[in-house]
C-alpha cells in the first residue's frame, strides 16, 4: 500500500509524453490510440506494478509515475524505447509531497522541466539537424533526462558535424557514457577532454572512478582537479548538475 503523507519523501519521478501526439492523432487516430493503449497495457502498467510504483495520473498523451528508485524508472524507459510512439521522458530523484490524489514538490517540477527541455531541443534539432552545438546540447539534456545511450548518439553526431571538435563535446559524450555505465569508454573520452582543456573533464573522471569503486583513483583525480582549478567548489558545480 502506498503511504500518503504531507511529509516530504524521496522518490524517483518519471514524467512522460508522446512527441507529436496531436499530429499523430490527426493523421491516424485509431493507430495512435492502439499504440498508446498497447504501451500502457504491456509496458507501463506491468512495469509500475513490478517495481511497486504507481501511475499518479494520465495526461491524455502521457503520464506521471512515482517509483522508489531511479533504476525502476530507467527500466521502464528502456522498454518504452521499442514502442512505435516516441515517448519523451524526464526522470528525477527528489523530494515530493503526496496528498493522496496527486504529488507535488521540486522532484516533480524538475522531472517535468527535464521532459520539456528534451522536447524543446528535439524540436530545435529537427529544424537544424546540422547544427553541431545544438546536437551537443541536446545530448546533455538527454543525459540529464536519463537517456544516456540516445545522448551518446547525439554527442557523436555533433563531433562528426563540427570539424573543430571542441573539447566540451568530449565532456558531453563522457558524461553520457558514465550515466550509461560504460565506464571504460567514459574514462577514455573524458581523459581526452582533460587533455584538450586541462582541468575540465576531471569531475566526471572522479565520479566515474567512484562509480567503479576506485576510491584511491577518485581521490588522486580530486587532488588534480583542485590543483588545476583552485577556485572550484562543489556548491558551484552542483548548480549545473542533475546527478
Amino acid at each position: 500500500m502506498v503511504d500518503h503523507s504531507t511529509r516530504p519523501k524521496l522518490a524517483a519521478i518519471l514524467a512522460a509524453d508522446v512527441a507529436g501526439y496531436t499530429h499523430l492523432m490527426e493523421s491516424d487516430t485509431d493507430g495512435t490510440v492502439a499504440a498508446w493503449t498497447h504501451a500502457r497495457d504491456t509496458i507501463i502498467d506491468p512495469s509500475v506494478a513490478g517495481h511497486y510504483g504507481r501511475v499518479v495520473k494520465l495526461t491524455g498523451d502521457g503520464f506521471l509515475a512515482e517509483f522508489a528508485s531511479v533504476r525502476c524508472a530507467s527500466d521502464m524507459q528502456e522498454q518504452l524505447a521499442a514502442n512505435p510512439l516516441d515517448f519523451r521522458m524526464g526522470i528525477n530523484l527528489g523530494d515530493i509531497v503526496d496528498d493522496g490524489r496527486d504529488i507535488h514538490g521540486e522532484g516533480v517540477n524538475v522531472a517535468a522541466r527535464l521532459d520539456e527541455s528534451v522536447a524543446a531541443y528535439a524540436r530545435a534539432v529537427d529544424l537544424a539537424p546540422d547544427h553541431a552545438d545544438l546536437r551537443a546540447l541536446y545530448a546533455l539534456a538527454l543525459t540529464f533526462a536519463e537517456q544516456p545511450m540516445k545522448a551518446a548518439s547525439e554527442a557523436q553526431a555533433a563531433m562528426r558535424l563540427n570539424p573543430l571538435d571542441p573539447g566540451w563535446y568530449c565532456g558531453v559524450l563522457g558524461h553520457a557514457y558514465r550515466y550509461a555505465g560504460q565506464f571504460d569508454d567514459a574514462l577514455a573520452i573524458l581523459s581526452e577532454y582533460n587533455r584538450q582543456s586541462p582541468g575540465f573533464g576531471l569531475v566526471d573522471i572522479i565520479l566515474t572512478h567512484a562509480d567503479m569503486g576506485n576510491a584511491e583513483r577518485a581521490a588522486t583525480y580530486a587532488k588534480a582537479l583542485i590543483k588545476a582549478r583552485p577556485s572550484f567548489t562543489v556548491a558551484t558545480w552542483e548548480k549545473t548538475q542533475n546527478c
